[in-house]
């Protein structure tokens, strides 16, 4: 008896110790040491805010260009992408804190944080954008590529092991624990695409080559950088949400509040699922999206399935601020901490304002696009008089709800964490936070009607300040006392 009760313990102590092995020392006892500079959440937080905020303030001197009407040129994509790959692990950092992760996860996603950091300034905002056949790039995006994978498969491997052990803690936020999952692995697969459409030695894989012998080189990297790009801002939106949820109170709400809330985040983890799987079968498959209930000459107006389904997180996203907002922001209102949810509402607003931008503008014109033409000039199907001005949305669209707005939601959640109590700091944040947004949607809906992007460049200009000052705010607003 005693034989198998010895076994029993030191089974329990060495599942503690792989499961989190750093909070143990030798003998299995806990230890209760401090964070250090580079393993400090709340300083690594800090630190990929203020270099996106600043990167972005100095983005045009390395030849960004937010304004021209199309797609990014190859300078606008290099420093794009040096802006919003610190966003994941930013994503990746607040995960392991808000799911309460084992430690060494949390280390590994923290001394990340600065590699990461030098990585992807060097390798996208420099080599990629200067020298893009270099092989320095290559190595050193390389490099960088393998770390935040590391990081993925830590945080991943992490929060099952977590839902594993801990039941109760799983019962309480199955909902948005699973869509934040499922975005984390979205997230992971998104990058692949990309990488494949630059590794032509890749396509002669047996499951690529029949793809490539089926539409030629240049429609097979068309469609990984589709779905590449159309992927990942999805999901990464799909994360922001369900980590939201958590840290505003999603464990507060009662009944219908509840109810909403869960269903809106399921809403969320059923768009990542399918729309994950349409763009693997479009990218890597022969698969071709299809538009719903195509109509106008020769069936070119209509909504894009995948567009309906990136939609249905949007509208999910919609049910959770509804519940928020009823449920734990009211109570803010009621205990008097006004400043707290001004600042709290102004990070569900920028959801809303992806929403009017990309739903609101961007369905209007698909919709339309025996005018609007796909952004081609010509007659259906293949373009439309119109062409210039879905131009003009394509850019608009991409500046806000693809990087300036999901850049400010992100922010804004880490400086919640962070920051204890705002005051009048947090609610002249929140004050410009909104007008921040409003000139956003007004910018590209004047930008899109009219081709004058005056108003759109006041916007950019507003939010980088918004994003600059956000970032700051740990370093000049009292810090939330680590729990």
């Amino acid at each position: 008896m005693n034989q198998y009760f010895l076994a029993y313990i030191y089974f329990y102590k060495i599942s503690n110790f792989i499961y989190d092995p750093f909070s143990y020392n030798r003998i299995g006892g806990k230890v209760s040491a401090g964070d250090s500079f580079l393993s400090d959440p709340r300083k690594n937080l800090t630190a990929i805010a203020v270099y996106t905020a600043v990167l972005f303030a100095i983005s045009p001197l390395l030849g960004a260009n937010w304004i021209s009407p199309g797609d990014f040129d190859s300078s606008t994509q290099a420093v794009y992408h040096a802006l919003m790959i610190p966003l994941t692990l930013l994503l990746a950092i607040l995960a392991c804190e808000l799911l309460g992760l084992p430690r060494w996860a949390k280390l590994l996603a923290n001394y990340a944080t600065y590699p990461t950091l030098a990585l992807t300034f060097v390798g996208n905002a420099i080599l990629q954008n200067y020298y893009p056949s270099s092989l320095a790039n290559y190595a050193v995006q390389g490099v960088r590529d393998v770390l935040l994978y590391l990081v993925a498969l830590a945080v991943i491997v992490a929060a099952l092991l977590k839902a594993a052990r801990e039941r109760a803690w799983l019962k309480a936020y199955w909902a948005p624990f699973l869509l934040i999952l499922a975005a984390g692995v979205s997230i992971a697969l998104a990058p692949i695409y990309g990488i494949v459409s630059l590794m032509p030695q890749t396509w002669h894989l047996s499951f690529l080559a029949s793809t490539v012998n089926a539409v030629g080189n240049q429609t097979f990297v068309s469609d990984l950088v589709t779905s590449h790009s159309h992927q990942m801002l999805p999901a990464v939106g799909d994360a922001i949400v369900g980590l939201t949820a958590i840290w505003f109170g999603y464990s507060e709400l009662r009944g219908r509040a509840r109810a909403a809330a869960a269903a809106g985040l399921i809403i969320g983890l059923a768009s990542v699922i399918v729309f994950t799987y349409l763009y693997w079968a479009s990218g890597v498959g022969t698969y071709s999206i299809p538009t719903i209930a195509p109509f106008g000459p020769q069936g070119v107006n209509g909504l894009a399935l995948d567009d309906f389904t990136t939609g249905l997180s949007g509208w999910g996203a919609m049910l959770v601020l509804a519940a928020l907002y009823v449920g734990p922001l009211a109570y803010l209102a009621r205990s008097g901490q006004n400043a707290e949810r001004l600042y709290r509402l102004a990070t569900l607003a920028t959801w809303v304002a992806a929403m009017a931008i990309l739903v609101g503008i961007g369905y209007f014109i698909e919709f339309n696009e025996a005018f609007f033409g796909f952004g081609s000039p010509g007659q259906p199907p293949s373009g439309g008089p119109g062409y210039m001005f879905d131009d003009a949305f394509m850019k608009g669209h991409l500046v806000t709800a693809f990087m300036i707005i999901p850049l400010l939601a992100a922010t804004m959640l880490a400086v919640d964490y962070i920051v204890k109590e705002g005051g009048k700091a947090k609610r002249y944040l929140a004050y410009l936070t909104f007008a921040s947004l409003l000139l956003c949607y007004l910018g590209v809906q004047f930008y899109t009607m009219t081709l004058i992007p005056t108003l759109l460049e006041a916007a950019l200009a507003v939010s980088g300040l918004d994003l600059l000052l956000n970032a700051l705010a740990p370093l000049y607003v009292r810090p939330r006392t680590a729990s």
